[in-house]
Order: C-alpha cells, then sequence, then structure tokens
C-alpha cells in the first residue's frame, strides 16, 4: 500500500504542475514544420499512413509520432491543438508510471525508487518534452522504450514466456519508429543484465537482433536527417564535434542547477576555449566517479546509461543553429534520475546514525527538490505561447537572430505587423543573411498593399539565396498583384524550377493562365497542384469554376463536392455546386444544396429557388400525366 501511496502522490503532483499545457497554443519553428503545414497528418488514410513510413518530414524519421498526431486530430477535429497537449501529458504520466514500475524492479529500497521517479516527474529540463507538441517524438520515444523495457526485465525472469522476448522486441522497434535515440536501447539491456549479474559474452550473444535492429536505424537516421532551413551553413564533422563537447557539460550542470532554461540554445559564434576546458574537466570528473563507485553497479549502470543515451542523441540529432534542445535530454536523463536516486540514498545510509549531518543532507535534498519544482512551474508558463517561448530566448540570448525570426513569425501571423516588422529587422540585423526574415518581410509589405516595398525585399532574399523558392513563389504572387502576368509566370516557373512539389506554384500559373483566358491550361496547372496537395480548399473551388466556364458540368460537381468535403461550412461551395447541378438538369439536387447555402448564410436570390421549384413542378407533372 506503501507504493501505491508514493505513485499516486507523484502522479497528482505530476498532474497538478503540469495541467496548464492543456490551455497552451502551438510554438513557431518545428510545431509550424511538423504539424501545423504537414498536410499528410490531417487525414488518416492507408496513403498518408504509408507516406509517414516511406519518407522523413523536415529531415525527421519519426513515423509513429507523425501517427500519433493525425489520430490526434481524427479524434478530435475540432480542438486539435489542445488534444495533443493533453496527449503530451498523459504520455509523460505514463512514463512516470513505468519508471516507478523499472525501478521498483530493479531495485526494493524506497529512497531510491521515490526519489528517482520524482525527479524525473518534476525536473525543469523535462517541460520543453511535455510543453512542446514538437517534442511528441521524444515523450512517445520514452514510453515505448521503458515499456520495452519493463517487458526484458520480466522475461529474465520468466525465460521460458517467449512472448516477453517478443513484446520486448516490438517495442523496441516502435521507440524507434518514434524517435531514433532508440538506438541505444541493447545498452540499456545490456545494463539490466549487468544489474542482475548475467555474463556480459551471453548476453551481448543475445542482443544481435537489437543491435542489428539499432544499425539499420542508425543508417536510416543518417540517410533522412538534414539540417533545418534557419538561415545559416550547416556546421562541419568538426564542428559537430566540438558542439557536442560544449553541450555535454552544459547537460550535466543543468540536471544540477537547472538555470538558464529556454526553447533554444544557439551554437556559440566562436570556439570557447573554457568550455573545452570545462569538458575535460567533467570528464575527468566523471571518470573518477567510474572508478571510485566502479563496484556499485547501479551508479555506474546510471552514469553509461546517460552517456550512451546522450552522445547518440546529439549525433542523430538535425544540425545547425541550435546547441541542444532540453527535449533531447528526456531519454538520457533516466541514467542520472536512477543515479541520484542512489545517491541519495547511499548519503542517507551513511549519516543516518550523525542525526545534525543527516538533517542538513535532507534539508538540502528537499530544498534541490522543491526549487526543481518552483522552477519547473516557473518555465512552464513560458510555453503558453509563441511569443512568451521566444521573448524567453530573447531575454537569454539578446544577440541571437533566430529567436527574433520565430518571434516575428508569431506577431505576423496575429496581425501585430508594426511588432513582427521590428522582430525581423532585428533577426537581419543580427544576421544580414538572414533571408527567410526579409522574404517574411515582404509579405508584410504585400499585405500591407506596398508591392514596390514587397518586391525589393523578395529580390534581396533571392540575391542572398538564389536557391530560395519561396521568394520567387512570393515574388511572383506579388507580380500577380499589380497585373504583371508575364513577370509573375516566369517567378512561378523559378518557383517550380526549384522546386518541383510545390502546389501553390502550380495552382498560381494556373491563376495566370486563368487571366489570360486558357482555362484548359489552367485546369492543367490546377491538376497538378491538386496531385501534389490532394487536401486543398482552394484548388478544387478554382479549378470547378475553370470546369464551369468550359461547361463541363460533371466535372465541377465533382470538384465542388470534394470542397464540400474538406469544409462543409463554406456556404458559396454549396450555392455553386447548386449551380452545376442545376446545369445538369438535376433540380432537386440543385434545389437541396441551394437551402443549405441559404442556411449556411449564403445570399441565394429568392428567385434562383423559385425557378428550381418550378422545373421540379414541371418534371413532376410530365411523370403524373
Amino acid at each position: 500500500m506503501q507504493w501505491i501511496g508514493y505513485i499516486t502522490a507523484i502522479l497528482l503532483l505530476s498532474l497538478i504542475l503540469y495541467f496548464p499545457v492543456t490551455t497552451f497554443g502551438w510554438i513557431t519553428g518545428l510545431d509550424q514544420d511538423l504539424v501545423i503545414d504537414n498536410s499528410m497528418i490531417y487525414h488518416l488514410n492507408s496513403n498518408n499512413v504509408l507516406e509517414m513510413f516511406l519518407s522523413a518530414t523536415a529531415g525527421r524519421y519519426q513515423p509513429l509520432t507523425f501517427l500519433s498526431y493525425s489520430l490526434d486530430i481524427a479524434l478530435a477535429p475540432g480542438s486539435v491543438i489542445k488534444t495533443m497537449h493533453i496527449v503530451n501529458l498523459i504520455l509523460h504520466l505514463l512514463n512516470i508510471l513505468l519508471l516507478f514500475r523499472i525501478m521498483q524492479l530493479l531495485s526494493k529500497k524506497q529512497i531510491i525508487v521515490v526519489s528517482a521517479t520524482l525527479l524525473f516527474a518534476i525536473h525543469p529540463m523535462n517541460v520543453e518534452a511535455v510543453a512542446w507538441i514538437s517534442s511528441r517524438s521524444q515523450i512517445l520515444c520514452a514510453f515505448f522504450f521503458m515499456a520495452g523495457l519493463l517487458a526484458y526485465i520480466y522475461y529474465t525472469r520468466h525465460e521460458t514466456r517467449k512472448g516477453l522476448y517478443f513484446l520486448c522486441a516490438a517495442f523496441f522497434i516502435m521507440a524507434l519508429l518514434s524517435n531514433p535515440v532508440a538506438v541505444v536501447f541493447p545498452l540499456a539491456l545490456l545494463l539490466i543484465d549487468y544489474l542482475q549479474n548475467r555474463k556480459l559474452k551471453d548476453a551481448i550473444a543475445a542482443k544481435s537482433f537489437f543491435i542489428a535492429v539499432s544499425i539499420i536505424f542508425i543508417l536510416i537516421s543518417v540517410f533522412t536527417t538534414e539540417s533545418p532551413d534557419i538561415m545559416m551553413a550547416d556546421p562541419g564533422i568538426g564542428e559537430s564535434v566540438l558542439l557536442i563537447v560544449y553541450s555535454i557539460p552544459l547537460v550535466i550542470s543543468k540536471f544540477f542547477v537547472p538555470l538558464g532554461i529556454a526553447a533554444f540554445h544557439p551554437a556559440p559564434d566562436q570556439i570557447l576555449l573554457w568550455l573545452i576546458a570545462l569538458f575535460f574537466v567533467v570528464a575527468i570528473l566523471l571518470a573518477s566517479i567510474f572508478w571510485y563507485f566502479r563496484r556499485d553497479k547501479t551508479i555506474v549502470s546510471g552514469l553509461f546509461f546517460f552517456l550512451g543515451g546522450i552522445i547518440a542523441t546529439f549525433l542523430l540529432s538535425p544540425g545547425g543553429h541550435n546547441l541542444y534542445s532540453e527535449n533531447e535530454t528526456y531519454l538520457p536523463y533516466l541514467g542520472l534520475f536512477g543515479l541520484m536516486g542512489v545517491v541519495i540514498f547511499r548519503l542517507y545510509t551513511i549519516l543516518r546514525h550523525r542525526k545534525i549531518l543527516l538533517l542538513f543532507f535532507m534539508l538540502l535534498t528537499g530544498a534541490w527538490i522543491l526549487c526543481s519544482g518552483l522552477i519547473n512551474s516557473e518555465r512552464l508558463a513560458d510555453w503558453q505561447n509563441s511569443g512568451r517561448v521566444w521573448t524567453r530566448v530573447i531575454e537569454l540570448y539578446p544577440g541571437d537572430y533566430y529567436a527574433f525570426y520565430l518571434r516575428g513569425d508569431y506577431w505576423a501571423m496575429n496581425g501585430e505587423f508594426d511588432k513582427a516588422k521590428f522582430d525581423y529587422n532585428q533577426c537581419i540585423c543580427n544576421n544580414d543573411h538572414a533571408y527567410k526574415a526579409i522574404n517574411n518581410l515582404g509579405l508584410i509589405y504585400l499585405e500591407e498593399k506596398a508591392p514596390r516595398l514587397a518586391l525589393d525585399e523578395f529580390s534581396k532574399a533571392i540575391e542572398i539565396n538564389g536557391s530560395f523558392y519561396k521568394a520567387y513563389l512570393n515574388k511572383g504572387l506579388t507580380y500577380m498583384r499589380i497585373g504583371r502576368n508575364d513577370l509573375a509566370m516566369g517567378n512561378m516557373d523559378k518557383a517550380i524550377e526549384l522546386n518541383p512539389e510545390e502546389p501553390l506554384a502550380y495552382y498560381n500559373r494556373g491563376l495566370i493562365y486563368e487571366r489570360k483566358s486558357s482555362i484548359e491550361d489552367a485546369i492543367a496547372e490546377f491538376s497538378k497542384a491538386i496531385r501534389l496537395d490532394p487536401y486543398r480548399f482552394i484548388f478544387y473551388k478554382d479549378r470547378g469554376k475553370a470546369y464551369i466556364w468550359m461547361q463541363k458540368f460533371p466535372n465541377a460537381e465533382l470538384d465542388y463536392s470534394k470542397a464540400i468535403e474538406l469544409d462543409p461550412s463554406d456556404a458559396e461551395m454549396w450555392f455553386r455546386r447548386s449551380m452545376a447541378r442545376a446545369s445538369m438538369d438535376n433540380f432537386e439536387g440543385a434545389l437541396e444544396d441551394a437551402f443549405m447555402a441559404e442556411k449556411l448564410g449564403y445570399p441565394v436570390p429568392e428567385d434562383y429557388i423559385k425557378g428550381l421549384t418550378v422545373q421540379i413542378l414541371k418534371a413532376d407533372s410530365v411523370i403524373f400525366e
């Protein structure tokens, strides 16, 4: 009963602490790439599921993570973001429960189990993993990872039950399909064998399947991972190694002193010698701890799991401007939480007969855990919206351009263009090669009906990065707004040359052909756009209109029906389909659509309704006679 009381208290505390995430929004940056603009997750069907498993998105091969987003949308289409946050919270609570059970099986000491689980539940470095929708891959991976470990522990104690072995393997593969950091799973199994005094040679031989699968997923990750497009060159191999050297001491220090926590930590502009020196100090310290506690299997295991996990995470994560992400420590920190639980128990055992020292130790430990909880709550509030997230980063790194860029996106999306222009200009001041910020500045000028200024910005973006197809796309759109269709077509052609998979470029070319009365060419372009993105309402709407001009009413009806399927609340589409049906003498269907359009607020002419009614009565009269 004591165990139930402990885990219940930890779960309730975690639920209270993290419950505010259910009201949070999405964050500009990765949320936009992985969720908001990721069309394949919005429609749960066999084609999209197949695409999830056969392709990478934003340089990430995480098919089960994308499938989980798709399930969220299918289950609660009216409150997608809220649902995604709730699922993140539920997964974290399940992970707490799994860690508690694993620690119970590996150690019967209450202090070790409770302290390790409590630290995992409330540590501020886990805030990002729970509060950021894009961190789903980390907590989903951890869920399957720990479920696999639990199955393996049971298997080692009941080896005749082969089903547990296959269950462990299945969970391992699901963890890998959620996030490649799960490649350290064989190491975790070996450490469990080590803790349970199994022979190392036999243990390694028994893990050949797991090791082989890990190697396969390492190769998949290497070939699919690409650096995020954030307006600067990807660091080379040597620099990437140095960044890992920088990062390891920082994430270790933040385990003990969780200050300076934020959504983004930029890579340093220069190689700092003191950080390299710090790395060697930490390395010597860890080596000393390992040597001193080399006979204590629990401490050695925790240390090895953390180091293996954090190195694998940094090596397999997309490179770029980011030094490290705090959500990346979610799984590797499990080793430190277990290690810390053992350290707390060892010190308690040593000091229990020295009352004053024990009291001081307990007060110090309690204060550390309490401060961790308070910092967790404070940092959690930063994640309410993109404005707060990136403002926090700017406070810590006022000279970094990327946070200004992403905060500018947030202001722009909320129509606060003056604030957006300020942030984009700050971004450009800090990095004059920030072509994406320059492009977005052009979009604001276009929205403010200043096409000449917009064209200047798009041209600047192209001058900096001639392969940035979106600048050509936007420049072409600007020329369309001012009636320069030939110049617009040239820019759309260039955008397609750079990215043949961009549906908006084909769609805009269709609009240009439509203006030139080349309706067949327009239909061809709209069709190309639909093949690339079959879920864009506007594509069907405009192709349907083009079919009407060509008097291909059955085709128009099909397009309007698809548009209605995608957005049943669009009153105009119901009226357009009504007219298409009326043109095919389907007066009853046309009247039903006209009534629906009127119900949704479309101003359907009264004479149109009467005309359809008369046609239906005439048809009935002929039948009656």
